[in-house]
Parts: C-alpha cells; sequence; structure tokens
C-alpha cells in the first residue's frame, strides 16, 4: 500500500486504505502515524528521495519555517544525510566516532527501509516521513543568518514551505 492513497484531504480514500484498521495494526500505527501532517510536501519528498527515504540522489530546493525560523537548503534523502554526518565528523578528526556514527545511523536507516517493505507486502500502509533533512543550508530568525552544512527537522514543526532555495552564493571577501 502505497502513501499516495493517504491525502488527508482526500474523501474518498482508496478501498484498501479504508479496510485497514488502527486498532488491529500489529506495529500499532495510527491514523496519525500514516498520514504525513503536509501531505503537498511529503509527495514532493517522495518524488526526490522515495516514499521511505530510499533513494539517494534526488535533491530538492526548499525553503521551510520552523519554529519561526526560515530554513533554506537543498532537501536530501536520509541517505544523503548520514553520510554528510559522517564525512563532518571526519573532518572533525573524530574518525572513529564517524565509524560508530556510520555503523548506528545506517543500521536505523535499514531498519525502516525494512520495516516499511514488509509493511507494504503485507498490504499496510507505510509509517509517513517524520523529518526533513537538508545539506548548504541557511537559516534566518529576523535579520540575522548562519550557513549551516546540514540540518535535520521535524516535519511536525514546519509550518510553511515553498520550492527553491534562499541561498545566495558569495563573492571572494565573504560579503553578499
Amino acid at each position: 500500500m502505497t502513501r499516495e492513497t493517504t491525502n488527508p484531504t482526500d474523501e474518498s480514500e482508496t478501498d484498501e486504505l479504508t479496510q485497514w484498521d488502527p486498532a488491529t495494526d500489529a506495529d500499532g500505527y495510527t491514523w496519525d502515524d500514516i498520514r504525513p501532517k503536509d501531505w503537498y510536501l511529503g509527495t514532493v519528498l517522495d518524488f526526490a528521495h522515495g516514499f521511505n527515504d530510499e533513494t539517494s540522489g534526488g535533491i530538492v530546493g526548499l525553503t521551510v519555517t520552523s519554529n519561526g525560523a526560515l530554513v533554506s537548503g537543498l532537501a536530501i534523502s536520509r541517505a544523503e544525510w548520514i553520510t554528510v554526518m559522517v564525512e563532518l565528523y571526519k573532518q572533525a578528526g573524530a574518525s572513529e566516532t564517524a565509524g560508530y556514527v556510520k555503523k548506528l545511523f545506517t543500521q536505523a536507516h535499514d531498519e525502516v527501509l525494512d520495516r516499511a517493505k514488509a509493511r507494504d507486502e503485507a498490504d499496510l500502509p507505510s509509517h509517513a516521513r517524520g523529518f526533513l533533512h537538508m545539506k548548504d543550508v541557511r537559516i534566518g530568525v529576523g535579520n540575522v543568518t548562519t550557513q549551516v552544512e546540514q540540518w535535520r527537522g521535524s516535519l511536525a514543526d514546519i509550518t510553511g514551505w515553498s520550492l527553491g532555495s534562499w541561498n545566495p552564493k558569495q563573492n571572494e571577501d565573504g560579503d553578499e
């Protein structure tokens, strides 16, 4: 069962989804677990990264509002976010820690993919995406901005979004 059937604004959900009953779900999933907070944003991310963040390489310029901050950059898959995280540890001289992070984060990612595959094979709805992963990020609060290599934020905290990144290149002096 794919997530495209879980558009919360669609009053005529498919027979497959209406036959699913959260009261008998083996994993204890609820309607809140399977429905994305913003179906449209979820769909944009699904096209770029796959329904369960299983596709690497898809990048979407995105600007979101999260907890009053403007966050703008390139939306990436969870797998790519893990790769960037590991590289940041290595660049900081923490190669041993990078190895542990890679092992733990990859294991968690693989478990999510395995669970989603098993649920799909059992014709059960998947858990909705919970986080947005971005790289080359500019965060703005008021008139103050900062650049970060990457960012991970809860989709539940996003109150608005638009396609495109507000991350202008800097000249040689560091001025915009």
